[in-house]
């Protein structure tokens, strides 16, 4: 299956399961059925803020998990500027 993740505007480095990390704006990566692993690190002048990822299964601060099925999903970051402005609040993946 397709899964796409939004690094609003490449704030953050992302890895998605057991790829590399990256600063791309957003990854498509084929991942099979059931549980994809996601790390963030905000890159310098940025944060990981509160609660960076956002349409995922869990998180916790950098990490989180994706349980995707069908034929594609979609999962966001955002690592707001020192301080947590910057962040927008509408969803990246619609």
């Amino acid at each position: 299956m397709s899964l796409t993740v939004n690094n609003y505007k490449a704030w953050c480095s992302v890895t998605v399961g057991s790829n590399g990390a990256s600063v791309a704006d957003a990854q498509t990566v084929c991942v099979p059925s059931g549980t994809v692993n996601l790390t963030a690190t905000a890159l310098t002048g940025f944060e990981l803020g509160k609660a960076p990822w956002h349409d995922v299964t869990t998180s916790s601060g950098g990490s989180a998990t994706l349980k995707v099925s069908g034929s594609s999903a979609c999962a966001w970051v955002c690592c707001p500027f020192t301080g947590g402005a910057g962040c927008p609040t509408t969803d990246q993946c619609k």
